[in-house]
């Protein structure tokens, strides 16, 4: 628009258009050289002088031209103009992102990352929020949807598009849960030991488990004593868990060791008796279980003066037909054959289990 001239300015100032667009191939300006404004009336002679000159690089966006023209008196006359220049290259956007990611133990992971914007126009630059990413940084992913596809768009004020992508991978790290049995106690039935069944273990993993099993066959025969059974569990990420039960197989009690007499004379015959029993209370054939009888001084157990272990039939030692047991102790010394003298405390072990019985209701007093 043109301004209204001062007194004694006789023209008007013109330019051939009030403004016009320059389209920008590459880099941030681009020169541009603009028809040179006229008096649009007046015969004046007049100076003119605009800023920016015809020639200049123009930076990318809008630039106003200012001219004025200016007779001898020093009265002036201005018009005003616009360039632009428009930018036709498209704005480069650059993400950058942890990847892969790690889910927690309900397959979840967050996906986050920064999305970088350059352009022609500095401008943009400064100011730019328009930079759009699906999905947003921040947000949570599961393992199910791996991969991810992450696409971030920005457009300038040229109404240029760029955008990009990249593919978040979700990862299981996390091991799975695995539940087994508990403790199992298994009654003898034999040398071997005994058959045992156990719940089979179970297991959870956020992304799916691939196997589950035993060290141990549910079912099996197991010895007599302590097996621990080791369960493992792997997901299909190939994290894996363990967790251990124990099978303990032995008899579900017994009758601690009766002496015939508990007052006996050193040198004498004296029966001890004993029975290994079930969870009800019922003598168990233990005739496959070697036994080990020990008789030791009451006030110091280490000083032991018998220890025999034998079979039924074995020497001394007898199986009876209500399933238990009986040894004829000879109340001397084995070594010396001097007759024994104080108070004694018997127990037997069972050879397969472990167990031991000791001496009941009280010791033997031998004099």
């Amino acid at each position: 628009m043109a301004r209204a001239p001062k007194c004694g300015f006789r023209g008007r100032l013109s330019t051939v258009s009030a403004s016009f667009s320059v389209t920008g191939v590459t880099g941030t300006s681009q020169q541009v050289f603009y028809p040179a404004p006229v008096l649009a009336s007046g015969t004046t002679p007049v100076t003119i002088v605009c800023n920016p000159l015809s020639g200049t690089s123009f930076p990318a966006g809008d630039t106003a031209v200012t001219c004025m023209a200016t007779d001898p008196t020093g009265t002036t006359s201005e018009v005003i103009f616009t360039v632009t220049i428009k930018d036709n290259t498209d704005p480069v956007v650059t993400i950058s992102a942890d990847t892969p990611i790690d889910t927690d133990e309900f397959g979840e992971a967050v996906v986050t990352y920064t999305a970088v914007a350059t352009d022609n126009d500095p401008a943009f630059m400064q100011t730019s929020t328009n930079t759009v990413c699906t999905p947003a940084s921040g947000s949570t992913v599961t393992l199910a949807s791996s991969p991810v596809t992450v696409a971030c768009t920005v457009t300038d004020p040229s109404g240029e598009t760029g955008s990009d992508t990249f593919a978040v991978t979700v990862r299981d790290n996390t091991d799975p849960e695995i539940t087994v049995s508990d403790d199992i106690f298994a009654l003898i039935d034999g040398p071997a030991g005994a058959v045992a069944t156990f719940t089979a273990p179970t297991a959870t993993d956020a992304g799916g488990i691939q196997s589950v099993s035993c060290d141990e066959t549910s079912g099996s025969t197991f010895p007599a004593g302590d097996t621990t059974v080791t369960c493992t569990a792997t997901d299909n990420s190939g994290n894996t868990s363990t967790a251990s039960f124990t099978i303990t197989v032995g008899y579900g009690g017994g009758i601690g060791i009766f002496s015939n007499k508990y007052n006996v004379n050193g040198g004498s015959s004296n029966q001890l008796s004993w029975a290994w029993q079930d969870q009800f209370g019922n003598n168990i054939d233990s005739s496959g279980d070697r036994q080990m009888l020990s008789v030791a001084e009451c006030a110091d157990l280490s000083n032991v003066v018998v220890l025999e272990a034998g079979d039924p039939g074995s020497s001394g030692f007898r199986f009876k037909t209500d399933n238990s047991w009986e040894y004829n102790w000879q109340t001397d010394d084995p070594t010396t054959g001097v007759p024994l003298d104080g108070v004694y405390c018997p127990s037997v072990t069972s050879e397969l289990t472990g167990d031991t019985l000791v001496i009941t209701p009280k010791p033997v007093t031998v004099r």
